[in-house]
């Protein structure tokens, strides 16, 4: 349905149940992008990723690119959707070596902007100075010249810490440019909201997966900010069309209150709104 209606279509795997008949439908499907989730070089990623195993995806992702090329399809085009946790920083440096020639297209890496649980909170990663923004970002953008070298386009979002935000808003003479600093704090989805829909496995319609995790309610928090989290559902497409949902009132209104900065639900604590590119 969405191709039909001209729309660019991805999803995102742990790429555990991708068997050669499945590799051979997603070749054949029409699906524009496949993402494969990691977060972690070494065994740590199986650690973190319960019931997943790091050689066993690196393998599926070897396999989709030689269905892709016996199909003699482009697509899905294959991207690696990175986890950076607190106790990764090392082991990240050696991402490129592992992705190399397994024909992905595009690396993207986040931070764990949303804590499921307490007991995580020390692996999100969120600068608390200027100085810490300054060593992270610099570590990343090494990470991106060395990707370029083995033919890998990484990208990183990270969230800014205040002070970070004031420097990068601070004119030549060293006076507070307002008119820079000013579309920085605004709201600015990385989800892109204004264009793009989640939509679960059950057929719920949301504006991101951030807003609607699987998560017991009465555990989950933002990060580190001790907000209950509340999924924000505006339809399902087993009962109403996703057309009709996107438009409705109040999908309408929710799209924009956050164009203009008025944050409801999980999106008033969300570190989605606060990353700089």
């Amino acid at each position: 349905m969405a191709k039909a209606a001209g729309c660019r279509v991805g999803t995102t795997t742990n790429g555990m149940l991708l068997e050669a008949d499945k590799l051979t439908e997603l070749a054949r499907s029409g699906v524009d992008i496949i993402a494969f989730s990691l977060a972690g070089c070494t065994e740590t990623n199986d650690v973190f990723r319960k019931g997943t195993r790091l050689a066993q995806v690196l393998e599926t992702i070897r396999q989709l690119t030689m269905v892709k090329e016996k199909e003699k399809s482009t697509r899905p085009e294959i991207h690696i959707a990175y986890l950076l946790l607190r106790s990764g920083l090392e082991e990240i440096e050696q991402l490129p070596v592992m992705l190399a020639g397994l024909g992905i297209s595009q690396v993207v890496i986040s931070t764990l902007d949303f804590v499921p649980l307490p007991t995580l909170e020390c692996e999100a990663l969120i600068p608390a100075s200027q100085d810490e923004y300054s060593r992270l970002r610099a570590q990343l953008d090494r990470l991106a010249a060395i990707g370029k070298q083995f033919g890998l386009d990484i990208h990183s979002q990270i969230v800014a810490p205040q002070d970070a935000i004031d420097e990068m808003c601070l004119s030549a003479n060293g006076e507070r440019d307002f008119a820079a600093f000013l579309p920085m704090t605004r709201p600015a989805c990385t989800e892109n909201i204004q264009n793009a829909v989640f939509v679960s496995a059950s057929g719920e319609v949301s504006p991101c997966v951030f807003t609607n995790l699987p998560v017991k309610l009465s555990e989950a928090v933002a990060a580190r900010m001790g907000w209950p989290y509340q999924p924000m559902i505006f339809g399902n497409i087993r009962s109403r069309s996703l057309e009709a949902i996107w438009q409705s009132q109040a999908y309408r209104a929710f799209r924009h209150s956050h164009h203009a900065g008025s944050l409801k639900g999980p999106c008033q604590a969300c570190l989605k709104t606060k990353v700089i590119s």
